[in-house]
C-alpha cells in the first residue's frame, strides 16, 4: 500500500482505466456476466472513455477471454493476467471496479482504498461493511457507474485521504492484528 502523502487526484483522461481484481472461477460467474453486460453496455452506448483492466485467475479464464472476443468487447475489457504487486497495478489504472453480487469481505476495496484510489462497486455484504462511511463508492446501475467514472477527476485529493484514513483507522495491518490477538486472548 501506499503512504498517504503519495495520494495523486485523479486527472481528467480521455480514458479511464479501471482495475477489476477477481478470483476468475465457477462461483464469481454471475459477477463475470455482470461485467461482460457493462461491456455490451459500454458498446452500446458508445462509451468510448472507460476501460475494464481485469485482473485474476481462475478456471474460468478462457471462458471470459472468449466471451469477451466473441461479443466484440476486446475494446473496453482487457484480461491482464493476475497480479503479484498490487501496488504497481493500482499505479497505471485510475480507479478501482467491482461487479460482485456477493463479497464476504472487501479485500478488493480495501486495496483500491489504501493506494490511494476511489473505488467503485455495487452493493454487498462487503461494500456495506467497508464503504459504509463512503457511500459514494456505491452504485447501483451501469449509467451511475459511467457517470461516477467520468466525474472522477473532480475527486479532490482530500478526499480520497479521508477515504483512506476511514479504512486505515479500521483496516490497517495494526488494527487487524491488534482485533486478532484481542480475540485470541478471549479464547
Amino acid at each position: 500500500m501506499i503512504e498517504e502523502s503519495e495520494i495523486v487526484p485523479i486527472e481528467e483522461n480521455n480514458v479511464y482505466r479501471c482495475a477489476y481484481l477477481l478470483r476468475i472461477s465457477e462461483e464469481r460467474r454471475k459477477d463475470l456476466i455482470r461485467l461482460l453486460e457493462f461491456g455490451e453496455f459500454l458498446k452500446e452506448n458508445k462509451i468510448e472513455n472507460i476501460i475494464v483492466n481485469i485482473y485474476g485467475d481462475g478456471e474460468l479464464v478462457g471462458w471470459l477471454i472468449d466471451e469477451i472476443y466473441s461479443r466484440d468487447l476486446d475494446d473496453c475489457l482487457y484480461y491482464q493476467g493476475k497480479t503479484n504487486d498490487i501496488k504497481a497495478t493500482f499505479k497505471i489504472n485510475d480507479l478501482a471496479i467491482d461487479f460482485s453480487y456477493s463479497q464476504s469481505f472487501g479485500m478488493p476495496y480495501i486495496e483500491g482504498i489504501l493506494n490511494g484510489k476511489m473505488v467503485y462497486c455495487f452493493e454487498n455484504e462487503g461494500s456495506k461493511e467497508v464503504l459504509s462511511r463512503i457511500p459514494l463508492c456505491i452504485v447501483h446501475n451501469f449509467d451511475e457507474l459511467v457517470e461516477r467514472i467520468e466525474n472522477s477527476n473532480q475527486i479532490t485529493v482530500k478526499q480520497l485521504q479521508d477515504n483512506y484514513d476511514m479504512i486505515q483507522a479500521r483496516y490497517s495491518r495494526k488494527k487487524v492484528t491488534e482485533k486478532f490477538l484481542e480475540f485470541l486472548g478471549r479464547c
